[in-house]
């Protein structure tokens, strides 16, 4: 399923669950029919056939778009039910798969505390046509396990693909609350630093018009302070931006491990290695972000390696996972910005397939930025 989106495993799932479906229809009726059945008995098993076949249809393309226990279609789960137990106790014991089938659609379809009632009221029926039919007490039992286990895989793999997508749904929610949660800490940090000197500001000013025709020399006293706090201002929002641009690779790490954990990414990082400049610090601190964000949106991973090293010149970085999409083979806007960073400090960006579905960054840059040649 890597590589997929929810959708289409979904899809999937619904096709293999009308698979069985197809299977457990078109083998009794092909030995059925070889028994010399007269017309009005084909006849009648066929609309039977075709009713329950296009009930069955529906209730599973049902679960597939929305969400199962949903009860959306009671008309088609009746008609399926009847046809169901209609055929075997009219067609005779090759049709008594019919009722498995219904049971694992209607478990899928149904709240549970219906479900608990209805799915041992139509296997009791079954059991009771089963007799009527002349089965021994060991192919009934035999029928109420193959029952079982029929129902048990249509509604393991009906929830499968629900809990499929809840999980992608998880994972764009939690990149999109990332996102606010780093507009909102920006927010807060231009707060904290603004807000008092503009409310300081604001308050001299107003008093200096005040004092401007009676006290002219300390209205002009007050309006040197505003003048003094407003160029404090300026280095104190510029000294804001760069901390929110001067990243940290530590502690970057340490947040990407957790975020990636929390959206079902098994995520395994190596300690920074130590005495690292600020500026490769920077760099790959934004390679991990870009890279991580990446991940969350457009790939179906499960796990992700960050791995460091240094060698006598240069500091590698690489992210692999194994949730490759082909809309991950591209250079986006995020992975050429990387790129040209990288390449204003002597390093390159390297990205791709390295081998079957794993997808590797790694970036390069040397020990010595200032001195670098670009590569």
């Amino acid at each position: 399923m890597l590589g997929r989106s929810s959708e289409s495993v979904s899809r999937l799932i619904g096709i293999l669950i009308l698979a069985l479906g197809l299977t457990f229809i078109v083998e009794p009726a092909i030995y059925w029919t070889t028994l010399g059945q007269r017309p009005s008995s084909i006849g009648l098993a066929l609309i039977g056939t075709l009713t329950f076949a296009f009930t069955y249809a529906r209730l599973t393309w049902d679960v597939v778009r929305h969400q199962p226990a949903g009860n959306r279609l009671p008309g088609d789960l009746v008609a399926c039910g009847a046809t169901a137990l209609a055929l075997p106790l009219i067609m005779g014991r090759l049709w008594l798969g019919m009722p498995a089938l219904f049971m694992g659609i209607a478990v899928l379809n149904l709240a549970p505390r219906r479900a608990k009632v209805v799915v041992p009221a139509v296997l009791g029926v079954t059991v009771a046509i089963s007799i009527l039919l002349g089965l021994n007490a060991l192919d009934v039992m035999d029928l109420i396990i193959r029952c079982a286990i029929t129902a048990t895989v249509i509604f393991s793999a009906g929830w499968l693909g629900a809990l499929y997508r809840e999980v992608h749904q998880t994972r764009a929610e939690l990149a999109r609350m990332a996102v606010v949660e780093e507009r909102h800490r920006f927010a807060r940090d231009l707060h904290d630093v603004l807000g008092h000197s503009l409310s300081v500001i604001a308050m001299r000013s107003e008093l200096a018009l005040r004092l401007i025709e009676s006290r002219p020399q300390r209205a002009s006293a007050e309006m040197q302070g505003v003048l003094a706090i407003s160029r404090q201002s300026i280095t104190d929002v510029r000294e804001v931006v760069r901390g929110y641009h001067n990243l940290n690779l530590a502690n970057e790490l340490a947040g990407v491990q957790s975020v990636l954990n929390a959206a079902s990414v098994a995520c395994e990082v190596d300690e920074v290695p130590p005495n690292l400049s600020q500026p490769i610090h920077e760099a790959l601190a934004w390679v991990v972000r870009e890279a991580t964000t990446n991940i969350l949106r457009h790939s179906k991973a499960t796990y992700c390696t960050i791995k460091l090293w240094v060698t006598d010149q240069d500091v590698f970085l690489c992210m692999s996972n194994d949730g490759v999409t082909m809309g991950a083979l591209s250079a986006g806007n995020g992975l050429t910005g990387l790129t040209k960073r990288l390449a204003d400090l002597g390093g390159c960006l390297v990205f791709g397939i390295s081998s079957g579905p794993i997808y590797k960054i790694e970036a390069v840059v040397p020990l010595d930025p200032a001195t670098g040649a670009t590569r």
